[in-house]
């Protein structure tokens, strides 16, 4: 597909501050329309897969362009057949791009999640709640006789005892974070360990008073819990982009 453009964010104005390189270590331009600037490489050849080198690419300029300009991330494999078609798509919705730099303009996103730090979740969770401890106990006593309603009530409890501590540690995150930003995305636990993992636009001047606002928050937390702070990151919770540019080269 000759003359085709791999899409890497939309921005207010170009990112000057160094010369980028792209997928394959394609030079990263800027194409103007309607007000708006892409960061476009020449796409590569053939099915795009999520390689690691290639996720690694994409997000290195995001992250450099996000630190000079403010920035819409583009989701990986995000191609335009050419550079007229990628024109006309962002003329015709400039104003809803336009909308959304202004939204994000000068903010970056900071990940923050709060995890139990501790051998078994399970075990945890038995020491903390009499009922699943005692529930428990009589599994331990029946062994091979426990009878599956036992087992599927421990699961229940099990599960109701684990949502009850992650909003309890949510609230209090949210409480704590919430005047050092702007907005604030709820993304899924990612493991069984995990109580809270939530992503914060933050204005680039804020960063320092957000990190202290979860350095605050992680104090009210014993030492069975462990918080990880990372970023500033381009802001993706936050930008929803839909845009018809092509079909998709992105392989299964």
């Amino acid at each position: 597909m000759e003359g085709s453009l791999y899409i890497y964010a939309f921005c207010d104005r170009p990112a000057r501050g160094a010369t980028l390189e792209g997928l394959n270590g394609a030079p990263v331009r800027f194409v103007e329309a309607g007000g708006v600037f892409a960061a476009v490489s020449d796409a590569p050849s053939g099915r795009l897969r999520p390689q690691r080198r290639l996720l690694a690419a994409h997000q290195g300029v995001l992250a450099a362009i996000a630190g000079e300009v403010s920035t819409l991330p583009a989701a990986f494999g995000l191609i335009a057949d050419s550079e007229d078609m990628l024109a006309d798509a962002v003329s015709q919705n400039a104003a809803t791009l336009t909308g959304e730099l202004e939204r994000v303009a000068g903010c970056v996103e900071m990940e923050v999640r709060l995890g139990w730090d501790v051998p078994s979740v399970f075990e945890h969770l038995v020491s903390v709640d009499e009922p699943l401890r005692e529930m428990r106990d009589r599994m331990v006593a029946m062994g091979e006789n426990t009878p599956h309603d036992l087992r599927v009530e421990i699961g229940r409890r099990v599960e109701r005892v684990l949502e009850h501590h992650r909003a309890e540690a949510s609230a209090l995150v949210i409480e704590g974070v919430s005047e050092a930003c702007r907005e604030i995305e709820h993304l899924d636990p990612s493991s069984e360990s995990e109580l809270v993992r939530l992503t914060a636009l933050v204005a680039k001047e804020d960063t320092e008073a957000f990190e202290s606002a979860v350095e605050r928050v992680a104090e009210r937390f014993d030492d069975t819990h462990a918080f990880r702070l990372s970023g500033p990151f381009a802001p993706h919770s936050f930008v929803d982009l839909h845009l018809d540019l092509s079909s998709s080269r992105l392989a299964a």
